[in-house]
């Protein structure tokens, strides 16, 4: 439960960033080649911040909570972004695609299969290999990932994220992603989507005012909707 006045940060904010979000960070560098949707970066969501999210310019513990859906998957390093969620949060949300539902339907862009084993989150780095024979192969399986009870990671955590990376694949050998988007996405869904962001937003959202000014490192921010700052890392 998020208080309507602690500070939320959403990391790989993307294109629907989380309605409660006082700042969205993502990387511009990116652009849109991870979504399905091929949609562009949303800027007018509390304020935005360009940004590594292995490197983000915010002092220690400068949010109460953090909200990171589907973006430890697309990482070189899950690790090093887990140590930053830690650094500037105290507590947060994290979404991820179940590794056993990636296997169903391996996405493009995913460099990591993900497990949660007994409260910790396991990353297992893909192959070339593993991932050309599961996208040949997903035609014979498609519809399973229709019946998929648990389909996506998800839990609260509070000051700890237990986590463990398994890369032992050669780096000749590791999967490194495709910017080729996925032609399963329905765009309809999409903006639907955002549209319902906005308007929750619209109506429930409380600006926090002064309360933005002492989290950012490098800058004096000036706060309000839709603001934008490129990191000066």
């Amino acid at each position: 439960m998020v208080k309507s006045h602690e500070l939320v940060v959403d990391l790989g904010s993307g294109d629907k960033p989380f309605w409660r979000a006082d700042v969205c960070v993502d990387k511009q560098a990116f652009a849109n080649e991870h979504r399905f949707t091929s949609t562009t970066t949303t800027r007018s969501v509390g304020m935005y911040i360009d940004s590594d999210v292995a490197s983000t310019p915010f002092v220690e513990h400068a949010f109460d909570f953090s909200f990171c859906s589907h973006l430890l998957e697309h990482v070189e390093e899950p690790g090093t972004v887990i140590e930053e969620i830690m650094r500037i949060s105290n507590r947060g949300y994290i979404a991820v695609p179940d590794g056993m539902f990636e296997m169903i339907s391996p996405y493009p862009s995913h460099l990591w299969f993900v497990f949660y084993d007994k409260g910790v989150l396991v990353f297992v780095r893909k192959s070339k290999n593993m991932q050309a024979v599961l996208r040949a192969n997903r035609k014979y399986c498609w519809y399973l990932k229709y019946i998929f009870q648990k389909p996506v990671i998800q839990f609260y955590w509070n000051n700890v994220i237990r986590y463990r990376v398994i890369d032992d694949i050669a780096p000749s050998e590791r999967y490194n992603g495709s910017s080729k988007p996925d032609a399963e996405g329905i765009l309809i869904v999409h903006y639907i989507s955002r549209f319902i962001i906005f308007l929750v937003r619209k109506v429930f959202y409380r600006s926090k005012g002064s309360r933005l000014e002492g989290i950012y490192k490098h800058v004096n921010i000036s706060h309000g909707d839709g603001k934008v700052l490129h990191s000066t890392d």
